[in-house]
């Protein structure tokens, strides 16, 4: 028989968890979730590097939770992908919300609980 582990609070895992949903799935429209990145983004100058900035946060908590290479490489592309695509007006930023990066990246350190 399998015996079940409850793991303890981890604090710094439920931060990751609120950020991500903060940036990518906070409001609902219909069947569309968004997030702050969504609003943050519609700023002419400097929106798609302040969610740059706030997206690097879930990267320095797998860094610090010494995560394989492989998984902060993972996550610094999903973050890249979304920076360069949500350079392109309108167009980026209608595939920013389907691609949701910030999800993906909590999904790797959610994988990978200690």
């Amino acid at each position: 028989m399998n015996k079940l582990t409850v793991l303890p609070h981890d604090p710094e895992l439920a931060f990751a968890e609120r950020l991500a949903n903060l940036l990518d799935n906070q409001f609902k429209i219909g069947v569309w979730g968004f997030g702050l990145d969504a609003i943050i983004d519609l700023l002419p100058i400097g929106g798609d590097t302040i969610i740059l900035l706030l997206s690097l946060i879930l990267v320095f908590i797998a860094w610090r939770r010494n995560l394989p290479q492989k998984d902060i490489s993972r996550m610094l592309t999903n973050i890249s992908l979304a920076f360069l695509i949500g350079l392109i007006p309108i167009i980026g930023d209608i595939a920013y919300l389907a691609f949701k990066p910030n999800i993906r990246n909590l999904e790797i350190l959610q994988r990978q609980r200690k």
